[in-house]
C-alpha cells in the first residue's frame, strides 16, 4: 500500500487534475519544468510515489479530500 503523502505533496497534487493517476502524474510533470528546485524536488517525490500506486490504489486514495462546506459564523465585537 502507498505510504501518506506529507502536506506539501498533498497540496500540490490539488492543483491538479486528480480525475486519474496518468492525468495527474502528467500534469505535475509538465508544470515542473518551472519549479524551483524545492518545488522540483516535491513534485518528484509524488511522480515516483504515484507511479509505484496501482489504479485500484489510485482509486481508493483521496489526494484531494472533500471539505463539507461550513457555514461562516460572523463574529460580532
Amino acid at each position: 500500500m502507498w505510504e501518506q503523502f506529507t502536506v506539501e505533496e498533498t497540496n500540490l497534487m490539488s492543483m491538479f487534475d486528480t480525475g486519474s493517476r496518468g492525468r495527474l502524474i502528467a500534469g505535475i510533470k509538465t508544470a515542473s519544468e518551472e519549479f524551483d528546485d524545492d518545488m522540483a524536488e516535491i513534485a518528484g517525490s509524488v511522480i515516483d510515489r504515484l507511479g509505484k500506486m496501482s489504479e485500484s490504489e489510485f482509486r481508493a486514495f483521496k489526494p484531494c479530500p472533500d471539505y463539507e462546506d461550513e457555514t461562516e459564523t460572523e463574529v460580532q465585537a
